[in-house]
């Protein structure tokens, strides 16, 4: 999988890179973005059920740290 988007997704801007290595490769970027943003998007859905998941906990009575309710 690598070596096929370097082929085919990367290859294409190396040259153009290479002879212009100060400059900011927005094409390039706009390519790739979206591969990767979807490549991750399992991960950070995962971490975010695990993050509502501990936050319900902490606000149950059962979690083992006293519970701060703020004065009114």
């Amino acid at each position: 999988m690598v070596k096929w988007v370097a082929e085919t997704t990367m290859r294409p801007f190396a040259r153009d890179l290479d002879e212009n290595e100060h400059a900011c490769p927005h094409e390039f970027i706009q390519t790739m973005w979206p591969i990767l943003r979807d490549q991750q998007k399992p991960h950070w859905i995962n971490c975010n059920a695990r993050m509502m998941a501990m936050a319900k906990e902490a606000q149950s009575s059962q979690y083992p740290y006293p519970r701060y309710d703020a004065p009114d």
